[in-house]
């Protein structure tokens, strides 16, 4: 393999590194958004509970 297609090769495969590190950085990002919906329904949850359990059950 002559050195231009070495370098056309490494081209190509540092814009495909590029385009997958911005990926993984997406995919963080909506991991960490997952992770705080998933914490604020937990505390709706217990919130929820917190209240139905303060009511007597015969009103």
């Amino acid at each position: 393999m002559n050195l231009e297609k070495q370098e056309k090769l490494v081209s190509e495969l540092d814009a495909v590194i590029e385009s997958l590190e911005k990926e993984i950085i997406e995919v963080c990002k909506l991991n960490n958004n997952i992770k705080v919906q998933l914490d604020d329904m937990e505390k709706d949850e217990l919130l929820t509970l917190a209240w139905i359990s303060a009511y007597p059950k015969d009103l």
